[in-house]
């Protein structure tokens, strides 16, 4: 199994996906129906709060997107998933410390159930690769 992330973070690249490491995020797709992205944003000082994940959250999704709480293992968080202009959208807000993790899916809705299961798996796999705490120089 192939691993791929950033400078902070990784997850276990399931069989038949390919990564895209692009400036701004990390994409990962399986069909051209849909696509996972994910990014990392560090917190200078002090742990991310649950309550800033629900604050992101609640910032970004329509007010009837449908949330609930989110654990990976090594992140926890909050989830919305919401439909917009024919697409489904499942976004994900989770932390470790002063490490933030967004990810979202978006594509069909059918590519969505063809997929979903390996997305979560994907994000079940997430860790830090090194403390975030640890700020590069």
């Amino acid at each position: 199994m192939t691993w791929v992330g950033r400078t902070w973070w990784e997850l276990k690249l399931l069989p038949g996906w390919k990564a895209t490491d692009d400036p701004e995020c990390l994409t990962i797709t399986r069909s051209d129906e849909g696509a996972f992205q994910l990014s990392g944003a560090v917190k200078t000082a002090g742990a991310i709060e649950l309550s800033e994940l629900e604050d992101f959250c609640r910032a970004e999704v329509p007010d009837d997107a449908m949330y609930s709480s989110f654990d990976s293992g090594h992140f926890q968080g909050v989830t919305a998933q919401y439909f917009e202009d024919g697409a489904h959208w499942q976004k994900y807000w989770l932390a470790r410390e002063n490490l933030m993790i967004y990810a979202t899916y978006n594509g069909a809705s059918s590519a969505w159930e063809h997929e979903k299961a390996e997305v979560i798996a994907m994000l079940k796999s997430l860790r830090p690769i090194q403390s975030a705490n640890a700020l590069p120089a």
